[in-house]
């Protein structure tokens, strides 16, 4: 298989199904640079 060349930003907040779904769809992807962004807090503040 090969590489992806574009570069992919995956940024992650309270959804967790969606969240294994596009991640093993990015993984197959192989891409060459890979930005990983967990959000952490409450909507509210």
């Amino acid at each position: 298989m090969t590489q992806l060349e574009t570069p992919v930003a995956f940024l992650v907040f309270n959804r967790t199904e969606t969240t294994r779904r596009v991640f093993r769809a990015i993984a197959d992807a192989r891409p060459n640079i890979y930005f990983w962004w967990r959000m952490i807090g409450d909507r509210r503040t």
